[in-house]
């Protein structure tokens, strides 16, 4: 398998899509983490470029943070910078509690723009601002809408604009942007 036949995440071992009832294929479900120490099933869709339209909303990804999640990407990425984990040292430069790394939000966000867009999909291109600071205890909300459609010979591109909220509805990333390609289906 190459280019468009390989899936941006590989959920399968499978080398081609299952079809479920209705006719949509989709990857079968297998265990990903869903949060530290769980872990979950997901069915992931095979999205079509043709169905997409401008207004279409993608589904709210939702994140509680915490001290595990904070430090686990810390550890991921080799970022051990103290103001993400370091309580004291955070108070004595006159913050209340260690926050969220910015970078932090580009992979919320690379995740809600992959689960809507499935397997096939390819981001291009995701462009973000953190305008406040997230803490641990915070609920943030991944938001996006499709805002532009166009197609070429390399595939459908789908543009969309894209923000994360706290739970006092606050713009913690606005604005944000993705550009994302999709295969063009046999026969478009």
């Amino acid at each position: 398998m190459s280019g468009w036949d390989t899936p941006a995440r590989s959920y399968s071992r499978l080398s081609k899509p299952i079809f479920t009832t209705s006719g949509k294929s989709c990857w079968p479900a297998t265990p990903r983490p869903c949060s530290i120490g769980q872990r979950c099933s997901v069915a992931v869709q095979v999205r079509d470029f043709e169905e997409i339209r401008v207004g279409d909303e993608l589904p709210p990804l939702v994140k509680e943070i915490g001290m595990a999640r904070m430090m686990a990407y810390g550890a991921a990425t080799w970022d051990f910078v103290r103001l993400h984990y370091d309580a004291d040292y955070v108070r004595e430069l006159g913050f209340d509690a260690p926050f969220v790394d910015g970078q932090m939000m580009g992979g919320f966000l690379t995740q809600l723009t992959q689960d809507w867009a499935g397997p096939q999909a390819f981001l291009s291109k995701l462009a973000f601002r953190n305008r406040v600071m997230a803490y641990p205890g915070d609920t943030l909300t991944c938001r996006g809408i499709v805002t532009g459609l166009s197609s070429s010979d390399e595939g459908g591109m789908v543009e969309c604009d894209l923000w994360v909220e706290n739970q006092r509805k606050e713009k913690v990333v606005d604005p944000a942007s993705a550009l994302i390609r999709f295969p063009l289906m046999a026969g478009s």
